[in-house]
């Protein structure tokens, strides 16, 4: 019995010792349990901080995309705003957003424009409200949805209202996002009213400068903006809080850091139950939003769970029967599979525990992924990572492609950005920064990179405040980038374009203009935004031609042409313009898009070049080119009128023995004076043209038979036998004249009108001159006779009377030997060696032409094979008559000759084109052209300016190769309208990408001045006579050029002036001796200015050069000749001539003096550009 008492006592104290340990157990459950629930709601508080946080900074990422599109075209109107935010689908990607939308500002003066503008896009009852006088307005223009309660805020001036407007003006000087406080948004409709709060992302002019708070202001064009209805915004963000009455959380979110009745934005119970009574735990929360603070108040009301509630009192339970069941057992031990089931019933509560611990973070994981957001979760220690699914898949990765650690997402930073992305979550760590925010790129398993914005907070420290695990999220942000990568090219390239480019709205409205408009129009781009183009307009085009530009534009979709346009100071140019339409997804144009590049100058040099194309140079009649345009009107109009026109053909008589007697000047002189005398003997309508020499042609109209002519023949006839005062002599010539009529019994063309014209003139002349005669078929046989014989040359061709000289082409700058030039001469066997004007104008309309030019390239080509083998690899140019041309089997001639010279290479052979055959047939000349340049053969444009050389013409001549022709050079010396003819070809064959040879170089000189203006390649008499084949290789051998060609450099454009002013002066120098010999007349003014040189010298020249002793010598140089021609000219007037000679010799010193002066002024300038 003792036995058992003993063991009973020891039961009991057994008993004893567990009921204690029994309840210290339960107690410490309970603490247990009270803690996980505290850490539980914590990290629920700091999940639901993030969510909010990272919400706000995506909708304030979209607003900056709405700002951007301002920065990148200047002006977004309202159709372009609505594709924007449907492109965004933000009510489906981010919902709760209330709309998105743009507020102009706007001073008070721009109030009336700002009205109707709005009114005009089909708004006619739009206002701005609340109305009253402000200094500035605010106006909400575009938001979207356009519909429903969003219609209320259409004009609303938020900037009237305080809260509002301190959250704009933090925005318009932070340039960030910022949120306001508490309002009531105007889109409350007094049912179901909800606290409302909006973001603003500032809007600055395009280009403007941003670094101070002043200049933001100044820039401020408007704000991207949001407003957000509380309640609607965080079940957007957190879910539908108002059905789930029995969830643990309630979340209230005050403005600001105080919580009070009058902050509260928002309340998950929606205020049916009081919070502070009934919350058993309760967690605070500071969300800031650039400088802006939310306060988040977390109440948690009831037990997470009644299994949670019931741990505690299990375990002090479960004590109580383990105590008992001790007690039993060492009673008897028949209770074991009572003590069995009570440690399955532990380990099945201890696994439903980490169930529900699984379950809450699963539904954090899946509220972030399913915004479409991959998550990383990060133990830091350990650098273990959970990747989440999304997270693979943004990459492109399966599930179990990538492992758990963290160099996984190191090793797929883009190098570029590794390092700043690291140091952000270093800084992250170290408390410099709130949260880590980055966005860098990361490697795709295609190799390919995306751009990721990442977004990231720790959610738990260790005891030393040492970060143990963070969590991130990873948005997709590539196509954002993509699109603002894009927006910032497009204004790049619209800002930086050397052309001007203007949009307009599809009314006409100008919307943005680039800095080239402005360059080119001299209008700033506030002064024609909103207005039409039609400021633009010169008034030159008249109403058809826009109509027709429109027409084109509304069917093809684009228009392209030259236009005049005027402007702002109202100087006319020329543009060359390009209009686009920009399309609507519907095909309806939106937008137009106009560049356009200033002309002005090469219209100028097509004009220059028509004058000198169309006009006698010496006379300034018409020259052959636009005789033969006006006789072909005339011959219609005369036709169509059933009247009569006649042609006179006329040459001076004596006019050859003046010239040899007494010089070309004296010639010149005449012609220009007779010529003045015979146009103004005849009618308003009728034409005067010089052909050349002293040969005129009259066009008579509106005849009524061949009568009518006489009077104007005798006045004729009488203007040019008057005599002519020339450098003090009377000069008499007269005239003979050959007339023809048209219309006739046979079809004649112009060319057959002036032959027939030109035969009755011999006839005159036969007849004892000065007289005219009228044109006789019977007597055209006989007339011929001043012509070749055609039978004579065909005779010569079979006998080989033909031969070939060759004229070298030389690079007078380096002394290469380019080529030669074929030319052909006859070698009579009674007039000796005959040059090709005496007898290829017998043949140039006949098939005889044809002949005469295939000998010529097969004798060119015979004459390389012979140079070939002695080792002399030089190309040949022969000249293609216009004839030759228009052969339909041309090109296939040339090129079966070609084959049979194996050695030569086609580029060797080149085809010389006089402009003017190439004008005859411009289309055929062109395809010519064109086919031999396939072939290797290349062509020259010969004797070039002295047809009608349009910029038409040579942009579709495929020529390499411009041949200025000599009449230009050989006076370019003393004639600077000689020497600019010279300069603008030179500038055209550059344009053109065209080389430039000059003809007719006959010295030192006039090299040099075209070295100068930067022709290199040269030939005339200065540099060598056409020589026979035989006599090239020796000539090659021995040539070089002078050491002044060799030397000398092409001059700065800025230094052009110098060798203008140079020309300049020789023909003032002329012009003073010719008044001295009595042959004109010369005012000199009192002022050093009057002459060309003196202008220059007193502007550019004092500008550029004005500081260097050369110049300085320059200016006393021109001072005393100036005086001294002032002095001569005085004697000569007072008649004191004995004085003159030794006063013109000082003269002349001075005049040789001054071009020394001003060659080294220039050869010193070309040197420093050189």
């Amino acid at each position: 019995m003792m036995k058992i008492q003993e063991e009973s006592w020891h039961a009991w104290v057994a008993l004893g010792c567990g009921l204690l340990a029994t309840l210290f157990i339960s107690v410490q459950v309970k603490q247990g349990i009270e803690a996980d629930a505290v850490r539980q709601f914590g990290f629920d508080c700091d999940q639901v901080t993030l969510k909010i946080r990272e919400r706000l900074g995506a909708y304030a990422l979209i607003l900056r995309g709405g700002a951007a599109l301002f920065a990148a075209s200047g002006m977004v109107d309202r159709q372009e705003w609505r594709s924007y935010v449907e492109t965004l689908r933000a009510q489906d990607s981010l919902p709760g957003v209330q709309g998105i939308g743009f507020a102009q500002v706007f001073p008070s003066d721009q109030l009336d424009g700002h009205l109707s503008r709005i009114r005009a896009e089909g708004f006619p009852e739009y206002q701005v409200h609340p109305p009253g006088e402000r200094a500035i307005y605010t106006a909400i223009i575009y938001l979207e949805p356009f519909r429903d309660r969003n219609l209320r805020a259409f004009g609303y001036d938020m900037f009237s209202e305080p809260v509002r407007r301190a959250a704009m003006e933090q925005a318009r000087d932070t340039g960030e996002a910022a949120l306001s406080g508490k309002v009531v948004l105007v889109q409350e409709s007094g049912a179901e009213v909800q606290a409302g709060a909006l973001m603003y992302v500032p809007v600055y002019r395009n280009g403007w400068p941003l670094e101070s708070v002043e200049q933001r202001r100044a820039a401020l064009f408007g704000w991207s903006y949001s407003p957000y209805r509380m309640n609607d915004l965080m079940i957007g963000i957190l879910g539908d809080w108002t059905h789930y009455d029995g969830e643990p959380i309630d979340l209230r979110i005050h403005d600001g850091s105080l919580a009070t009745p009058e902050t509260l934005l928002f309340d998950s119970r929606g205020g049916r139950q009081a919070h502070a009574s009934s919350a058993l735990r309760q967690q605070v929360r500071h969300l800031g939003f650039n400088g802006h603070r939310w306060l988040l108040v977390f109440d948690q009301t009831s037990q997470t769970s009644g299994i949670r509630a019931a741990w505690a009192w299990a375990t002090l339970l479960g004590g109580l029967a383990l105590s008992g069941l001790l007690f039993g057992l060492m009673l008897s031990v028949v209770n074991t599979r009572a003590n069995i089931r009570i440690a399955r019933n532990l380990a099945d509560k201890l696994r439903r525990r980490e169930q529900l611990l699984k379950e809450s973070e699963f539904r954090w994981r899946f509220a972030l992924e399913g915004a479409g957001d991959g998550v990383m979760d990060w133990s830091v220690p350990d650098g273990k990572v959970f990747y989440s699914r999304r997270w693979k898949e943004m990459l492109g990765f399966a599930k179990d492609e990538i492992c758990d650690r963290l160099e996984e997402w190191e090793g797929r930073i883009h190098p570029e950005d590794q390092a700043h992305a690291l140091a952000t979550i270093q800084a992250y760590f170290d408390g410099k920064i709130p949260c880590y925010v980055s966005e860098h790129r990361l490697r795709c398993k295609d190799g390919d990179w995306k751009w990721m914005l990442v977004r990231g907070m720790v959610v738990s420290f260790d005891d030393a405040g040492k970060p143990l695990r963070m969590i991130g999220t990873y948005t997709d942000i590539t196509a954002w980038k993509r699109s603002e990568e894009q927006l910032r090219l497009a204004a790049s390239v619209f800002t930086h374009a050397s052309e001007g480019i203007m949009i307009t709205t599809a009314e006409g409205t100008i919307i943005d203009v680039n800095d080239a408009f402005t360059r080119i129009t001299s209008y700033d781009r506030d002064e024609v935004l909103g207005r039409n183009p039609r400021l633009l307009t010169s008034g030159r085009q008249g109403r058809e031609f826009y109509e027709s530009m429109w027409r084109t534009l509304i069917e093809d979709g684009h228009w392209s042409g030259e236009i005049w346009n005027r402007r702002k100071n109202g100087e006319v140019y020329a543009e060359m313009q390009t209009i686009s339409a920009v399309r609507d997804a519907q095909g309806s144009p939106q937008h137009y898009v106009a560049l356009f590049s200033d002309i002005t100058a090469l219209k100028e040099h097509q004009r220059q070049l028509e004058h000198i194309a169309h006009y006698d140079a010496l006379t300034s009649l018409p020259n052959r080119v636009l005789l033969s345009c006006r006789l072909l009107q005339a011959m219609t109009q005369t036709k169509r009128r059933a009247q009569r026109l006649a042609v006179a053909y006329l040459d001076l008589d004596g006019f050859k023995a003046i010239n040899d007697s007494h010089g070309h000047e004296a010639g010149d002189q005449l012609l220009m004076i007779v010529a003045g005398r015979m146009k103004q003997s005849l009618r308003e309508g009728d034409t005067l043209a010089r052909l050349g020499g002293d040969e005129f042609v009259a066009v008579l109209v509106d005849l009524g038979d061949e009568t009518g002519s006489v009077p104007m023949l005798t006045r004729l006839l009488m203007a040019a036998a008057q005599p002519v005062p020339v450098e003090g002599l009377v000069l008499r010539v007269s005239a003979s004249i050959g007339v023809t009529f048209y219309p006739q019994s046979e079809e004649v063309d112009a060319d057959q009108l002036l032959r027939q014209a030109d035969q009755a003139m011999y006839q005159a002349k036969l007849s004892g001159k000065n007289r005219y005669c009228f044109f006789d078929a019977e007597q055209d046989q006989s007339i011929r006779g001043h012509h070749a014989n055609l039978e004579q040359i065909r005779r010569a061709l079979t006998v080989s009377e033909f031969i070939l000289h060759y004229q070298p082409k030389v690079n007078m700058r380096t002394g290469a030997v380019i080529g030669v030039e074929a030319l052909i001469r006859w070698q009579h066997p009674e007039r000796g060696l005959l040059a090709p004007a005496l007898f290829l104008p017998v043949i140039e309309d006949h098939p005889l032409a044809i002949d005469l030019g295939e000998w010529v390239i097969e004798t060119a080509l015979t004459q390389m094979d012979v140079w070939r083998a002695g080792g002399l690899n030089l190309p040949v140019s022969v000249n293609i008559g216009a004839r030759q041309l228009r052969q339909t089997n041309f090109v296939e001639c040339l090129r079966a000759r070609l084959l049979a010279h194996p050695d030569i290479v086609p580029n060797g052979l080149g085809l010389e084109v006089l402009e003017t055959s190439a004008q005859e047939d411009l289309n055929r000349v062109s395809t010519v052209i064109d086919a031999c340049r396939e072939i290797g053969v290349l062509c020259a444009l010969d004797d070039f300016g002295t047809g009608y050389s349009s910029l038409t013409y040579l942009k579709r001549l495929a020529v390499s190769l411009l041949k200025i022709d000599q009449s230009f050079v050989r006076d370019m010396l003393d004639d600077p309208e000689d020497l600019a003819i010279v300069e603008s070809v030179l500038g055209l064959a550059a344009a053109f990408r065209h080389q430039a040879l000059a003809e007719g170089v006959e010295s030192l000189e006039q090299g040099e001045i075209l070295l100068q203006l930067g022709c290199e390649l040269a030939q005339g008499y200065g540099i060598a006579r056409p020589m026979p084949g035989e006599a090239v290789p020796d000539w090659v051998r021995s040539w070089h050029p002078d050491r002044i060609w060799s030397q000398q450099q092409p001059l700065d454009r800025d230094e052009l002036p110098i060798l203008f002013a140079i020309v300049e002066h020789r023909a003032w120098m002329l012009a003073i001796e010719h008044a001295l010999k009595g042959k004109g007349v010369c005012a000199l003014g009192p002022d050093l200015h009057d002459c060309h040189l003196g202008q220059w010298l007193a502007g550019e020249g004092a500008a550029r050069h004005g500081a260097r002793p050369a110049f300085q010598a320059i200016m006393r140089t021109h001072r005393r000749l100036h005086e001294s021609a002032r002095q001569l000219l005085k004697d000569h007037a007072q008649g004191r001539e004995n004085e003159t000679p030794a006063e013109l010799e000082e003269l002349r010193g001075f005049h040789a003096a001054l071009l020394l002066q001003m060659r080294q002024l220039l050869n010193g300038s070309s040197r420093r550009v050189g």
